[in-house]
């Protein structure tokens, strides 16, 4: 089972290393990292992040709206990106997408405690490599991973949503294993499940429907079923993994096949 390295104020966090592929080669460590939002840090967090894990380089998922609010701290030496996968659509021209782009912002925006109606979690999920703005911003995220000479830390706030469908994209590439990406995306559950049970119990108190409280739980954990409505987008939409990396992300055979010789040890 894959487990998060514990920090004093990081949440979720964990290296893909060891991720395998069914050829039997594996990620290697100290490139790809995921994780929460930086924004409390402590300086033993900021000397870990550097010199155990070797992180030369951030990159924040999160909307503009996420980040006033909680902005990543900054540590010497790091590059750092804001490079968010949904944002408001108000923010820019428009598009052909722009409903569903606004239904993104709103839901990751949004603070749970503040949830009107249950969301559609499988279907947010989809939209994310579906929307054209997303697709875009995941094109310059994955180019940014790709290009690192040193660890890599992407994020979003709990490390569970955004960062999994990165993490999912990159083992695309890869040609990682399903079931063990989807293995590592399950670990957040080790993390997500204390503020599921916390959710749980507000909206049981305010609403004294348990499905709908059980409902709001499972938004707060990884799902099964919500990674895999991605995976069914990229066949589905793109026409399997080889179309999507070629084609929707434009990454040649010559890129990716260094990529992977970098990344990836037998």
């Amino acid at each position: 089972m894959r487990k998060n390295i514990e920090f004093d104020e990081l949440s979720n966090f964990r290296d893909l290393a060891g991720i395998r592929t069914p050829g039997g080669r594996t990620v290697k460590p100290g490139l790809l990292y995921r994780g929460g939002h930086l924004a409390w840090i402590t300086d033993r967090d900021k000397a870990r992040l550097t010199e155990e894990f070797g992180i030369v380089k951030v990159i924040d998922l999160r909307t503009a709206d996420e980040l006033s609010r909680r902005p990543d701290q900054r540590i010497d030496g790091v590059e750092y990106l804001h490079l968010p996968l949904v944002e408001q659509p108000s923010l820019r021209p428009e598009t052909s997408t722009r409903e569903d782009e606004q239904r993104l912002a709103d839901i990751f925006s949004v603070s749970m405690d503040k949830l009107t109606a249950v969301p559609d979690m499988a279907g947010l999920y989809r939209l994310v490599l579906t929307t054209e703005y997303g697709l875009s911003t995941m094109r310059r995220v994955i180019r940014e991973i790709m290009e690192c000479e040193g660890g890599c830390l992407f994020h979003c706030t709990a490390g569970k949503d955004r960062t999994g469908i990165t993490a999912m994209v990159l083992g695309l590439i890869l040609g990682l294993d399903r079931e063990a990406v989807m293995e590592d995306y399950l670990a957040t559950n080790a993390h997500a499940s204390f503020e599921g049970d916390r959710q749980y119990a507000v909206f049981l108190e305010r609403t004294g429907d348990p499905d709908i409280a059980a409902q709001v739980r499972r938004v707060c954990m990884a799902d099964e079923s919500f990674l895999g409505a991605v995976y069914g987008a990229v066949d589905s939409v793109y026409g399997g993994p080889e179309e999507f990396v070629s084609g929707a992300l434009g990454i040649s055979e010559k890129v990716r096949e260094e990529f992977k010789s970098k990344v990836l040890t037998d």
